[in-house]
């Protein structure tokens, strides 16, 4: 599911096994991601000293920026999946708000709590730039708007909180009142409409909010959605050759566009071509996830289905919305730190083995801080959810 759903009990009926173990597979690429991408963000001269095959690895680091998007998918999936499988209950919404609150916000706003009246002023005293914190923007991150702020700050990954909190202000009315049929129509207008406004805002030369404001992102979202819609009535032989199909054609296209590594990266590329690929990246992985959440769903046999039945990936699926949201702070402070990028490399680490060892360090410092907010903060919500069961 999303980072910010951890699965139901196992003898609840929207307990799905597999989909802890595929919601814990984006986990170590986002940290990757952003322990390395934000270190040559903050060291660019950096990049001009590595060698061909740290370039290489650097190159398939800054791919990783769609397994956000992978949450969205799964994020879409059970949360429409459980919308519909409710939708007869005589507590529908209080039920599902009232869940969704002891699921999210404690973390969230223990994290802001701590963030903003302890470490923030530290690091503004210690010569941070008042705007890296997000000091001065505290107003978007209080109210789930962060999707909107422009300046970034150590804080910035919040803004897919806030896009899947927009998306469960608004998903619920809309399948409570339509039908099926009206709901996946609906699904489709939005993907159109999300296509639509980035291609709009890339076209202004606006790449940042087509990147993050919930009008632009919500497609992805919706191809969970639309699985949780058409998962009831088709035939699992059926679902399992579109999901093949899709997966290996849409495969094979995006990486003959992408996986050309002579290419500089996105940022650089011309701006005609930045982008048509910024407008249609989200919708083609969209889809090539969608068709790999329908694979892990209807067919146990795959190698997909058996490594998210892996209790590796399973315990980082567990963990996977505190190191989410976790896991910047901790990026910063590492490579600030001495076993940041920097002091390793100095240290004669070569920088490819420094790159992997800061990416380590994150991963493990990371799913520490998420055990110990699990035990010490969401638990002990989660377990007062049980006073808004659903009633039918």
């Amino acid at each position: 599911m999303d980072r910010t759903e951890k699965t139901l009990p196992h003898n609840n009926k929207n307990y799905i096994e597999e989909l802890d173990g595929l919601r814990g597979i984006p986990v170590l690429p986002v940290i990757a991601y952003h322990s390395t991408i934000t270190y040559f963000v903050l060291h660019p001269h950096h990049g001009a000293n590595l060698s061909v095959l740290s370039n290489f690895v650097l190159k398939i680091v800054s791919l990783f920026w769609c397994s956000v998007d992978l949450f969205f998918v799964i994020s879409g999936f059970l949360i429409t999946k459980i919308l519909l499988d409710n939708k007869e209950t005589t507590n529908y919404f209080k039920a599902f708000y009232g869940r969704r609150v002891l699921r999210v916000f404690p973390l969230y706003y223990a994290l802001l709590c701590i963030h903003f009246f302890l470490i923030a002023p530290l690091l503004i005293k210690g010569g941070i730039k008042e705007e890296l914190t997000g000091y001065p923007h505290q107003f978007y991150y209080w109210f789930y708007v962060s999707n909107f702020l422009r300046e970034p700050s150590v804080l910035s990954h919040f803004w897919s909180l806030a896009v899947e909190e927009q998306f469960y202000c608004i998903w619920p009315f809309c399948v409570y009142f339509l039908s099926r049929r009206q709901l996946m129509w609906t699904c489709f207008l939005i993907i159109a409409i999300s296509i639509a406004s980035r291609f709009y805002l890339c076209l202004s030369g606006d790449f940042s909010y087509a990147y993050t404001v919930v009008y632009a992102r919500s497609d992805t979202i919706m191809m969970g959605s639309l699985v949780a819609i058409l998962n009831i009535g088709w035939e699992n032989k059926k679902l399992i050759k579109i999901a093949l199909c899709s997966l290996i054609t849409l495969l094979l296209l995006y990486s003959t566009y992408l996986f050309d590594f002579s290419r500089p990266m996105v940022a650089a590329f011309p701006v005609g071509e930045r982008i048509l690929h910024s407008t249609w990246r989200h919708l083609i992985v969209g889809v090539m996830f969608s068709a790999i959440l329908i694979i892990v769903l209807k067919e146990n046999k795959t190698v997909l289905h058996r490594v998210c039945t892996l209790s590796f990936f399973k315990v980082l699926g567990k963990y996977s919305y505190s190191i989410y949201a976790c896991h910047v702070f901790i990026v910063f402070v590492v490579i600030k730190s001495p076993l940041g990028f920097n002091n390793l490399v100095t240290l004669g680490i070569p920088p490819l083995f420094a790159v992997v060892l800061q990416f380590a360090i994150c991963s493990l410092l990371s799913l520490l801080v998420a055990i110990v907010t699990w035990y010490l903060i969401e638990i002990h919500f989660l377990r007062m959810k049980k006073i808004f069961a659903y009633k039918r």
